[in-house]
């Protein structure tokens, strides 16, 4: 705990990595049920996440995007319905040029957001991923405003891309028509 309130208090790379070397796995997972152990549990949580997203943060806005994303993964692990670090990894899928796994990552978001916390992205991850592509395949893909419709849409599609990509990939599969 005083690691992380540490990192985040100096605010530099070099006490963030610090504090975020210190995050402990799973905190007495012999004792995993016991209600004594719950509110230690979420501050240590509660604390890492803090201290991962915005260690995610300055090594993205370094330019160090594996580090970044190795963050924002481990931020997961600890919250997996943290919206910030499926946002880090959509922007690292985009920045790669990889429109599928920005893609697979919003409909990720989308599950885990609705079987979490029952809600469904914010506008603004719908409009991060939907950046990857052109206006054209956006209308031809999702069509419609409700960001929930497109969601929904985003996320048959990014199955239909995967299964294509699969196809596409495997040595001596037939050649599949690109134009």
């Amino acid at each position: 705990r005083d690691a992380a309130r540490f990192g985040l208090a100096a605010g530099t790379s070099a006490a963030l990595d610090s504090a975020v070397a210190l995050i402990p796995g799973e905190l007495l997972p012999e004792f995993l049920y016991e209600p004594w152990t719950m509110p230690l549990r979420d501050e240590i949580r509660t604390s890492s996440a803090r201290v991962l997203e915005r260690a995610a943060e300055m090594r993205e806005q370094a330019g160090d995007a594996r580090s970044a994303e190795r963050h924002w993964r481990r931020l997961l692990d600890v919250e997996p319905a943290s919206e910030s670090a499926f946002q880090g990894l959509i922007r690292s899928a985009i920045r790669r040029g990889d429109r599928t796994e920005a893609l697979r990552l919003l409909a990720v978001c989308r599950e885990t957001l609705m079987r979490e916390l029952d809600v469904e992205p914010e506008a603004s991850t719908v409009a991060m991923a939907r950046a990857a592509f052109r206006e054209s395949d956006v209308s031809g893909i999702m069509g419609g405003t409700d960001p929930s419709m497109s969601v929904d849409r985003l996320a048959v599609s990014v199955e239909q891309a995967a299964a294509v990509a699969s196809r596409v990939r495997r040595p001596g599969a037939g050649s599949l028509p690109l134009a």
